[in-house]
């Protein structure tokens, strides 16, 4: 190699190693800013509020725990509802308030069918552990200075359309 390309490589590894050593500071600098804001050291143990570390790292694993249950239930409740979902008319179907707002109202409606009794059973069970789920979260994220937007939902009539029950909502007038 002549002596002009080998320069020009070593400025471009100068260069990109200067860049690898900003982006680690960068990160390293970001990572530490909100951890030292947020945890104060009382005692020889940090803190924030008013848990320390350990206690605030097992109420958040709690809280992830509940909203991957609330997940993994509505998740099940639409499986499930999608399964047994035929009907012929109207009256084989249904709708039901699923869930629970920070307002204390549902979050969401379902329709489904009536036609298989001992699927109603588990839908209405799985709404019923949905709700639940939702609201211990809720609960949880207001006690912790949560805020939320509250608003009201019209609740939907239940319909067949294509031996499927589905939402229909009424235009407003």
């Amino acid at each position: 190699m002549d002596n002009q390309s080998e320069d020009s490589i070593m400025i471009t590894s100068s260069i990109e190693a200067e860049q690898e050593i900003m982006a680690v500071t960068i990160t390293t600098q970001t990572i530490k800013t909100p951890v030292s804001r947020k945890l104060k050291k009382k005692k020889g143990v940090f803190k924030k509020d008013g848990l320390n570390i350990k206690e605030y790292s097992s109420w958040l694993q709690e809280i992830k725990k509940d909203a991957s249950q609330a997940r993994s239930t509505h998740t099940t409740l639409n499986a499930e509802v999608k399964a047994t979902n035929q009907c012929r008319s109207r009256r084989q179907c249904t709708i039901e308030r699923t869930g629970y707002s920070t307002c204390a109202g549902p979050d969401d409606f379902i329709a489904y069918s009536t036609v298989d009794h001992k699927s109603v059973r588990k839908i209405k069970r799985l709404i019923r552990r949905t709700s639940s789920l939702r609201e211990s979260l809720n609960r949880e994220h207001k006690e912790n200075g949560g805020s939320s937007i509250c608003a009201t939902l019209i609740m939907p009539a239940a319909d067949c359309k294509d031996r499927k029950c589905v939402e229909v909502y009424r235009e407003s007038l």
